[in-house]
């Protein structure tokens, strides 16, 4: 009777610890995805628009050259 009781214990404590690890994993994932962003950076009367940028780790920025100089 008690290693029945121990055996069930057991086996419900470890679906329990896989189930958060899997949940865990996800949340993971989900949030890298929603990382992904993009930010538009325009030169326009050798001006940059906007003139200030914060962007997180991972974000594409398209710049786009409205001059009739090249700029690099």
């Amino acid at each position: 009777m008690r290693r029945s009781v121990s055996i069930a214990v057991l086996t419900v404590t470890l679906a329990t610890g896989v189930g958060t690890i899997t949940a865990g994993q996800k949340n993971i994932l989900a949030s890298a995805q929603q990382k992904q962003e993009t930010a538009d950076v325009k030169i326009d009367n050798f001006s940059f628009g906007p003139a200030a940028l914060t962007v997180p780790v991972g974000t594409t920025i398209t710049w786009t050259n409205r001059d009739d100089i090249p700029h690099t």
